[in-house]
């Protein structure tokens, strides 16, 4: 069987293997129980004010267009999670973006109603910006 130096080795990259199952293991448990461990749900549950004023299909618009041009983690982040965390620090319970999502790909005509709105919103703030 194992002798000597191979039996060290052996021990050393088993307890190595386990060591990195027990981290992947905590991480999917984490993320399965809707964030509980991140800094973010701690704090904003006791101290924040912020509240999402918007309806649940304007703020999907929002986070799927600032995941799919990779601005948060580089796009490195799960729908689920970004929707999760957007909703404990907007104080806002999100659900059926799902379903908001679907509705979009069926509008007709313009199809970014709320970006539209937003960039419309920041061009009138430049122009009074300018006219100061």
């Amino acid at each position: 069987m194992f002798r000597g130096k191979k039996l060290t080795e052996y021990l050393s990259n088993t307890i190595g293997f386990i060591e990195r199952e027990i981290s992947f293991t905590k991480e999917l448990i984490l993320s399965e129980q809707n964030l509980q461990s991140c800094p973010l749900k701690r704090e904003t549950t006791r101290t924040t004010k912020l509240q999402w004023t918007g309806s649940i299909s304007e703020l999907t618009e929002l986070l799927i267009s600032l995941r799919v041009a990779e601005k948060i983690n580089n796009g490195e982040i799960t729908i689920k999670d970004l929707f999760s965390m957007v909703g404990v620090l907007f104080n806002f319970p999100v659900k059926n973006y799902y379903q908001c999502i679907t509705e979009m790909t069926h509008r007709t005509g313009e199809r970014t109603l709320f970006l539209d709105k937003l960039k419309d919103k920041f061009k009138e703030y430049l122009t009074k910006l300018d006219n100061r």
